[in-house]
């Protein structure tokens, strides 16, 4: 079980945002290297947001990756009471931020509405 201190108090205008990355221990970069990390690792995003994540790691000999999981306060997406909404299994980054090549990932948001005239604009989508 994880359990997140958040800054702020319930708001319904306001909603949870968890976040899991998926990192080849070798690729994470520390301020300050030691032998060991975790499970409590401050972090940097993009807009240099500080925020404190948790990793998660197989305590399996040789282990090569962890998911760092951070958790944030944000508005709500939209009016629905309950939404989850789920971005993943992107290529890798060097074929993601190419935009002249074709990249793939998997994203899902529950519940949908219209879920009949989604079909049939785009088709199956399920995996066979």
């Amino acid at each position: 079980m994880l359990t997140f201190q958040l800054p702020t108090g319930p708001d319904p205008e306001n909603t949870l945002k968890i976040v899991g990355r998926w990192y080849d221990v070798n690729r994470l970069r520390f301020s300050n290297p030691t032998d060991s990390a975790g499970p409590l690792l401050p972090t940097i995003d993009e807009n240099d947001e500080q925020r404190l994540g948790v990793a998660l790691a197989s305590p399996a000999q040789g282990t090569r990756h962890v998911l760092l999981v951070t958790c944030d306060v944000v508005l709500r997406l939209g009016a629905d009471p309950e939404m989850m909404l789920f971005f993943g299994g992107f290529d890798p980054s060097e074929l993601m931020n190419d935009t002249s090549r074709e990249a793939e990932a998997l994203a899902f948001m529950y519940p949908i509405h219209g879920a009949e005239e989604l079909r049939r604009k785009i088709g199956d989508v399920d995996f066979t």
